[in-house]
This record gives C-alpha cells, structure tokens and sequence, in this order.
C-alpha cells in the first residue's frame, strides 16, 4: 500500500511544462520590465523566442537572434561604458539566463526543451580591471550605476 502511495503522488505532479516564462529586466531595478507566457514548441531557440517576444509586445530593440545589442533604448556604444579611472571600466549589454544558469553560447544556439521554465534577458556589464576582463554578465540592477540609471532604462516607451 506504501509503494502504490508514493507512486501516485510521484505522478501527479507534471514532469515538464508546456509553457514557460520570458523576462527582461532593466539595468536599475529587478522588477522585470516585461514578463511573457509562450507555449512550449520543439525546434525554439532562445534567440527567435526572445525576439519574437519583442516584436509581438512591440518593444524597441537593436539585434538578431545570435545577441541583441539594445533593448527599451537601453545605452549603447561609449553610452555604455563607464570608466571608473585608468586601470578600470565596465562595459554594459544585454546578457540572458535559462533557470538562473547564464550559458556561454549566443541564444540561438540554445533550444528551448520541455523542462525549462524561465529565460530572463538582464542588463549586465563585464568588468575590466588592470588589463583583464574579470567578470561578465554581471547584472547591473545589483550596482545601480548613476551613469546607466540616469538613462532610464527602467520604463516600457510610451
């Protein structure tokens, strides 16, 4: 009787979902900036999701399905660097995670399987420090930079 118990409650949990979340969040706050269901189909990479995201939200962005340059007009270029002093500077952009694990491949090579349940696109920045880059995809809602704040990243356009 034990066994047949713990087989029913093992199986009534579902082992995959048929949805999953994508999320972007801006580089002052850790509120997400836009979060969306989409349905689970094979064959989706995390960039065409990712894109398409954007597209049917009508959210302005800079990129392809191999990386996004820019999103919410998010600063690009020198705009995105930020210079601490001679030996240190932090270059910011757009960085993704699939259930908290940040891949080190561009999202198109990233198929979209049964068992993921969320892919949060983040602004990040790597860090420079005497001659070494020494971290990357940092997420710059942690650090709150005046300079990448001041830019206000953090509202959807009107």
């Amino acid at each position: 009787m034990i066994q047949f118990t713990l087989y029913l409650v093992f199986f009534s949990f579902p082992l995959f979902s048929t949805t999953f979340e994508i999320r972007f969040i801006g580089g002052c706050s850790s509120k997400p900036l836009l979060i969306q269901k989409i349905k689970f189909n094979d064959g989706l990479n995390v960039g065409d999701v990712s894109l398409k995201a954007l597209d049917d939200n009508q959210i302005p962005y800079q990129g392809t399905s191999q990386g996004i340059n820019q999103i919410f007009n998010s600063p690009i270029g020198l705009k995105a660097l930020e210079i601490l002093n001679e030996h240190e500077m932090l270059s910011y952009g757009w960085c993704y995670e699939i259930d908290t694990v940040i891949p080190e491949v561009y999202p198109n090579e990233i198929l979209i399987t049964k068992s993921t349940q969320v892919i949060t696109w983040f602004y990040g920045y790597a860090h420079y420090f005497n001659g070494k880059w020494i971290s990357q995809c940092e997420k710059s809602y942690i650090r709150q930079s005046a300079q990448i704040c001041a830019d206000d990243i953090n509202s959807l356009p009107n």
